[in-house]
């Protein structure tokens, strides 16, 4: 087990709270990959957790949805290929972040899980001088640990780390192999999905608000996700040679939102 997995198995089982949990830690008996068929629930537990623990120890729950926008980089890889293929020279993903989380009232420490959906666009014209439109789409689900520090309250610095499935609709021909003979029916569109981690350091500032608050603030992610070349719209090199690169879908995002605490 490296690190990054290290992490997302300890922020799970601090959720958990069982027993379970803590043998996972111990004998690692399941999988990271195993991890993707309980999230939702884990969504579940976590929620139940947060509404039935509250009154006991005196919690504060903390409900959160923002708006979330990322420049992806255009410097190697897949991302490259974009720019050179399509001419996507400051592609962008764009969406919400949903969360809830849970942190004692007398704790500097909250723990919670947040869901993105993100999405883009990359407008071109084909050599016929069509205009065409790829579209990407990205899901993330993250567990996060959350820190208020005492001496700056209207801070806050979140860590996460989850998984994400990234889905590509992108305009073009169905095979690489195309001559005269079967160059007819080959343009259309294809649909590719892949999935990798993400893991992701956030701060937010509270402009006003106490119970109801509005925040901003900055995101630094990193997630790759890896394109084969068997990929129904793989990269190329440069003899034209479909090659498996690697999409670099972390970088430096702005967000806003809105906060609500019980």
């Amino acid at each position: 087990m490296n690190f990054q997995e290290g992490v997302y198995w300890a922020l799970f089982c601090i959720i958990s709270k069982s027993r379970i949990g803590k043998k996972i830690i111990q004998g690692n008996i399941m999988s990271l990959a195993h991890l993707k068929k309980i999230t939702m629930a884990g969504i579940l537990a976590l929620i139940c957790f947060l509404f039935f623990i509250q009154p006991s120890v005196h919690a504060e729950l903390i409900f959160r949805g923002g708006y979330l926008v990322k420049m992806l980089s255009t410097s190697e890889g897949y991302n490259q290929f974009l720019k050179e293929r399509y001419g996507s020279s400051s592609p962008q993903l764009a969406g919400t972040a949903l969360s809830a989380a849970f942190k004692s009232r007398a704790s500097r420490w909250g723990i919670g899980l947040e869901m993105d959906d993100l999405s883009g666009n990359i407008n071109y014209k084909t050599l016929n001088g069509d205009q065409q439109q790829n579209k990407m789409g990205l899901k993330n689900t993250l567990l996060f640990l959350a820190i208020y520090p005492k001496s700056s309250p209207n801070l806050e610095f979140d860590l996460g780390y989850g998984s994400g499935k990234l889905t590509r609709e992108f305009y073009g021909y169905q095979s690489s192999d195309i001559v005269t003979s079967n160059i007819a029916g080959q343009v259309g569109t294809q649909e590719s999905s892949t999935t990798s981690t993400n893991m992701m350091l956030q701060v937010l500032y509270r402009l006003f608000g106490q119970k109801f608050r509005f925040e901003a603030g900055a995101r630094y992610s990193m997630s790759k996700h890896k394109i084969p070349e068997d990929d129904v719209r793989p990269g190329y090199d440069a003899k034209g040679i479909p090659t498996g690169m690697d999409f670099d879908l972390g970088g430096l995002g702005l967000i806003g939102t809105f906060t609500i605490r019980f």
